[in-house]
This record gives structure tokens, sequence and C-alpha cells, in this order.
């Protein structure tokens, strides 16, 4: 197998220091990050175990796999250890060099050599390469801590408040390289017990976006950690992505960095950059409801699907859009009131009133049955709800009550039919 850059290019030397090592030992080398994805390796062997082609070809392990090796002490050891064969994973015997810069773990590069196969000049010298290595990466990574850094400033001023919004998307469009007409799917989580009080925000950030699958979905990451965290899939320019891998990703890269139930919410379908701000306010509710919902179990949930939920938010103070009680009424509820149908309006509650009961309804309206089986039929064109869910049921007397109040139904003259 002949040498590739894992993932993002490694610069800065690093691939160079792979290579080089590789040739002064003459066995295969392979840098993996802190979760054993690949950063750099040198060329492969045609025979190179099954183990680390899986980490080549998939871009990381199995969560089992890592625990095995960790359980050998790799991530508190400061200096080179011999790591054992595992047959059942197809892992032959390895040297392991942790990759350190103070006490800062970054990486781990492996030889691809058999214990006691390697002298003890050859063992430092990987040492060496190790030491490099960890130079290199910790200015990768305050480089990207300061891009960052800045990034969580934007945002914050994006999406948790009203100034400056156009000159603020402005930015995104030339620090951030993002085109203009960037469609966004926008997503805000809540997790159980939320992330540890001691860990630091740009870390954080950090963690969660190199979780997020680079691969996998076509989309650029950005992620907000404010008091309400969100994230933002900016979608490559052919990108089909939908809402709900959109909330899968985020669901499962917050997870594993926090090991706890997450519940995440969007905001109803890709925007426009200067829709980022309504779009995260209503991802944010739809994540609440995600979570009250799920009882604190892991959830996901759009914006589009939360139907009543929007109106009981609002009446907890969890509002989006301004104070318009009627943005949040059921669409076709709205069409309904808008025709002036006074008479299909009063057979829709009474018939939500009775539950659904025909007979009752019909004796209530003075209707004969044919004449409410008809009403009935003409609601659900209408309003296109199913009059038999229990949810758009709700949905639709609630609306009703809140329409009541707001004197938004018409008289009930009678019409024809």
């Amino acid at each position: 197998m002949t040498r590739a850059s894992g993932g993002d290019p490694a610069d800065d030397g690093v691939q160079d220091g792979v290579d080089l090592l590789e040739v002064a030992l003459g066995r295969p080398v392979i840098l993996e990050d802190t979760e054993f994805r690949p950063i750099a390796y040198s060329r492969q062997p045609d025979d190179i175990d099954g183990a680390r082609l899986h980490v080549i070809l998939h871009r990381g392990v199995e969560p089992e796999f890592l625990r095995m090796y960790q359980a050998l002490g790799i991530s508190s050891a400061s200096g080179p250890v011999w790591t054992p064969a595992f047959p059942e994973w197809n892992a032959e015997s390895r040297l392991c060099i942790p990759v350190r810069r103070g006490r800062t773990l970054l990486a781990y590069l492996w030889v691809l050599a058999p214990e006691g196969s390697l002298s003890e000049q050859q063992v430092a010298a990987a040492a060496g390469t190790a030491s490099f290595i960890a130079t290199a990466l910790d200015a990768q990574r305050r480089q990207r801590r300061g891009a960052e850094q800045n990034n969580q400033m934007v945002l914050a001023r994006i999406l948790d408040s009203d100034y400056g919004q156009a000159n603020l998307v402005a930015h995104l469009t030339t620090a951030d390289n993002l085109p203009p007409d960037s469609r966004v799917v926008v997503a805000a989580f809540e997790c159980t017990g939320g992330p540890p009080d001691d860990q630091d925000v740009i870390d954080t950030a950090l963690m969660i976006k190199e979780r997020l699958p680079l691969i996998r979905l076509p989309v650029r990451w950005m992620v907000h950690l404010g008091s309400r965290p969100g994230v933002l899939a900016v979608l490559g320019p052919s990108a089909q992505v939908t809402e709900n891998e959109v909330a899968h990703a985020v669901q499962k890269a917050v997870h594993s960095c926090f090991s706890t139930s997450v519940a995440v919410g969007t905001g109803g379908g890709p925007v426009s950059l200067e829709e980022i701000k309504e779009a995260y306010d209503r991802a944010c509710v739809a994540a609440w409801v995600a979570r009250v919902t799920t009882r604190g179990s892991d959830g996901t949930l759009s914006w589009s699907d939360i139907g009543s939920w929007r109106l009981l938010a609002r009446l907890a103070g969890r509002s989006v859009g301004g104070s318009d009680l009627t943005a949040d009424l059921h669409p076709g509820l709205l069409r309904l009131l808008s025709q002036d149908r006074g008479e299909l309006v009063a057979t829709l509650d009474a018939y939500l009133t009775t539950g659904g009961d025909v007979r009752t309804t019909a004796d209530l309206l003075h209707l004969h049955r044919s004449t409410l089986y008809y009403r009935v039929d003409r609601i659900s064109e209408i309003t296109g709800a199913n009059l038999r869910d229990g949810e758009a049921r709700f949905e639709l007397t609630l609306g009703l009550r809140v329409a009541a109040l707001l004197g938004l139904l018409p008289s009930t003259t009678p019409q024809a039919d």
C-alpha cells in the first residue's frame, strides 16, 4: 500500500517526519490522534495487518478497540510502550510512542514492528521523531485554537444577539470563505447535566468538530458553545444532506465527547446565511422539546415536526419570531380560518370536543350524519390534518382556543355546503 494523507493533510513537516522515520527504521509508521484516527502514515506493506488497514480505510476504530489499547496505559505513558498482539482484532505487536507537549497528549506514533525487533538506538530515533512531531502538532493546535476563538466570538454575536447581523454574516462569507449563497442546516443540542464546567470552551468546540463526520457528510461544521449550544452544517454546492442526518451526526459527536444523553433540535430545513439566527432560535426550541418529550433520553426533533409544542413553548416563555401567537398555530387551521367558513370551524370545534364521536357531534350540531361526514372530509382537505391522529387533534383544539381568545373565529352563519 502506498503512502497517502489520512484525512486533513499533515503539514509543518509532520508527514515528512513520518516518512523519514519509516526509511530509517525500515518499518511502517502511522501517526494517529488520541481517538486512533490517522493523521499521517508512511508506505504500508501489502500484507499490513487488518487493524491498521481498518484505521486507514475507515479513519478510525471501534470503541472496544480503543478501550483495549487505553487499558494498556498508553494514554498516561511518558515514553515508548510495546503493545502485545491481539489476534482477535488481527492486530500485531507494535511500538507506541505517546506524542506529548508538556502534559497534553496530542497523538500516538506507531511503529509496526514486533517487540524486540528494534534496537535501543532505533527506539530513541522514534522518540526523537515523536518530539519533533509534538512541536509541529502543538503549533497547529494553537493556530486552530486562535481561529476557533474568533469563530466563537462571531457566532455568539450572530446567534445570541441582533446586533449588526448583516455585517457579521458578511464576515462569514469573507473571513471563513463561505459562498454568499450557502445553505445551512442549523442544529441545537441539550445534554443531560451539560458539559463539564471546567472544560475549556475552545477545546470542547474543537473536540466536537473533530468527531463530526468529515467524509460521510459533505458539509462544513461550525460549533457554537454559548448558553444555548448549537452546530451549523454548511452544505456543499451539490450536497444532498437531510436535517435528520445532521441531527444524528451532532448527537453522536456530542455524546462521544460527554458520554451523556443528548437531545438535538433542528431549525426546519436548510436556510440562507441571513436566516441563520431565526433557524437557530427554532432549533433551540426543538431541542428543548426533544429533551422534554424523551424525558432526558437521546432524541432528535425538527421544528417542522413539533406541532402543538410550538404554542406550548411560547406559553412557557420559549417564543420564536416575536409576539404573534398566530405564527405558531397549525398552518392548516390558519387556512381554514382565512376562508371565513364559520360552519366548518364550528363543526371542527364540536367534532374535537366530542372526541370525534360522529353521532354526538351530529346531534350537537343538528346535522344529518352524511352532512357531517362531508364537512369533516372538507376540513381534512383544507387543513391537511389527519383528524384520527391524537397529536393533530390536540394541536387543532389548542389552536381553536387561542384563535377564540384572539378574536379570529369567523361567524357561524350557515353557508351552502
